[in-house]
């Protein structure tokens, strides 16, 4: 097997999964396990986390498989050398490669997974965007028409018997907000 295009390919596949997480995260709060399904692997014991934001966060990751130990529900998640836990939380919880620079407002690319995920207001105010429901269909709506996002056409999903959507997003640079 060809470890480049391996690594290349759950790295692709992580990339998506934020986009889908995004969209799925609505769902999330109301999700349980189901009853005879298999027992996740245990987490190791959390270190300290080297974000003071970041909750129970574990950093730096080995190979492996992971549980959140805060994020309700658990998330068990399986990653290659190079990833970094950088929020666990009861509603957050995050993940990126070691080589995505995270620092600035912006940071870099991660994967992202919240409960009760809204459109965040346009305005900069801590409320949700007036106007944009919360499910898939409505937040895939919003996410593909604002300014300076070019988004390829929507595709249904599902991931552990939820239904998404999931998009591939780029910044537009010919437009500009105003």
């Amino acid at each position: 097997m060809n470890t480049t295009s391996t690594t290349s390919a759950t790295a692709t596949l992580l990339y998506r999964a934020a986009l889908i997480a995004a969209v799925l995260s609505v769902g999330v709060g109301g999700c349980s396990s189901q009853a005879g399904g298999p027992t996740p692997a245990p987490s190791p014991t959390p270190a300290t986390c080297p974000d003071p934001h970041g909750g129970a966060c574990l950093g730096a990751l080995d190979a492996g498989t992971y549980t959140t130990s805060v994020f309700d529900p658990a998330i068990t998640y399986e990653v290659p050398d190079g990833w970094f836990n950088s929020e666990d939380l009861p509603g957050n919880f995050g993940l990126h490669r070691d080589v995505d620079d995270q620092s600035g407002v912006q940071g870099g690319s991660y994967i992202g997974i919240y409960q009760d995920a809204r459109a965040a207001a346009q305005s900069c105010a801590e409320t949700p965007e007036p106007g944009v429901g919360t499910s898939a269909e409505e937040m895939m709506a919003w996410i593909t028409s604002l300014p300076g996002v070019t988004a390829s056409e929507p595709e249904a999903v599902n991931i552990g018997g939820l239904d998404g959507l999931s998009t591939d997003l780029s910044p537009d640079l010919r437009q500009s907000r105003v």
